[in-house]
């Protein structure tokens, strides 16, 4: 499922769409998604930002909130395994340059001890 508003006048649905579109903040940055440049917490915080938004906008618009807000959960809950591989990929990747960090100081490290000795 997608999220969606009801139909509505141009006006009006263009400031719905900058809200949201303020609300979910920048997805794309270059050619690659916000996930390749964002941790899991400030995708869960753009999350929280994006649902709030539109739970204000649906009441707005005489939705049910509590009908809303399960429908979020559900849209949530549908996404828990791209979420989950998601985190690990980030995890990974952060690993990985933390990795070659440390080989780089330990090369650094034995060559100002042979430097020492010389």
């Amino acid at each position: 499922g997608k999220l969606s508003t009801p139909y509505m006048g141009l006006d009006t649905g263009l400031r719905i769409w900058r809200r949201l579109r303020d609300a979910r903040g920048q997805v794309f940055i270059g050619k690659m998604g916000a996930i390749s440049h964002k941790g899991p917490l400030d995708l869960q915080h753009t999350w929280d930002n994006l649902c709030s938004a539109y739970l204000d906008v649906t009441c707005e618009l005489g939705r049910d909130p509590k009908h809303q807000k399960e429908r979020l959960q559900k849209l949530y809950d549908a996404q828990s395994f791209t979420r989950e591989r998601s985190e690990r990929r980030w995890n990974a990747a952060k690993m990985a340059v933390e990795d070659r960090l440390q080989r780089g100081f330990v090369r650094w490290e034995r060559g100002a001890q042979r430097r020492e000795l010389a």
